[in-house]
């Protein structure tokens, strides 16, 4: 369940950058959950968090206004697979 609220939560943070949306709501929670990531895959042992990153990197640019090119397509694929592995396990 928890899977699908932050697939969920992906794709509207995908969307807010495609239609170049400053929420700083969302790109807070980006931020946040993008740290997070981050930060208990270091505590595991884990150095590579693409995911982790690619969240930092959404809320950044929901905070700032900025726009990278193409980050919209990763955090909205990031969202599908979130979804799809929630209805998997």
């Amino acid at each position: 369940m928890i899977l699908l609220i932050l697939g969920i939560l992906d794709i509207v943070i995908g969307i807010s950058l495609v239609m170049t949306w400053s929420v700083a709501l969302l790109g807070i929670f980006a931020l946040l959950k993008g740290l997070w990531s981050l930060l208990s895959s270091i505590v595991s042992g884990f150095w590579f968090d693409v995911l982790g990153l690619i969240d930092v990197l959404a809320g950044i640019s929901l905070l700032l206004g900025w726009s990278i090119p193409l980050l919209w397509l990763f955090v909205i694929a990031k969202g599908f697979w979130s979804i799809m592995m929630s209805f998997a396990s």
